[in-house]
């Protein structure tokens, strides 16, 4: 796990869910905000289970409109982006 959780290997992993790399290289702190959160309490399985999920069956609309039509919306969310590969 340590391994895995360090901002470098974040990184070069975000390279592969996102359809523009370069979304990651802009924000050379979203790796190291992944790895404080994942050092946190609970923080392992969040990330195991964020980092060895399967790809959505739902389609990108779908889920916004799911996330639209409730009163409230949810207190976290973790969404992909339309042209993201995951």
């Amino acid at each position: 796990f340590d391994t895995l959780r360090n901002p470098l290997t974040v990184a070069t992993m975000l390279g592969g869910v996102y359809a523009d790399a370069r979304a990651v290289t802009a924000d050379e702190e979203l790796p190291k905000r992944i790895v404080a959160a994942a050092s946190k309490r609970g923080g392992h399985s969040a990330f195991t289970s964020i980092l060895f999920s399967p790809k959505t069956k739902v389609s990108f609309e779908d889920a916004l409109l799911e996330v639209s039509g409730r009163e409230a919306a949810p207190a976290v969310g973790l969404f992909y982006g339309r042209e993201d590969p995951w």
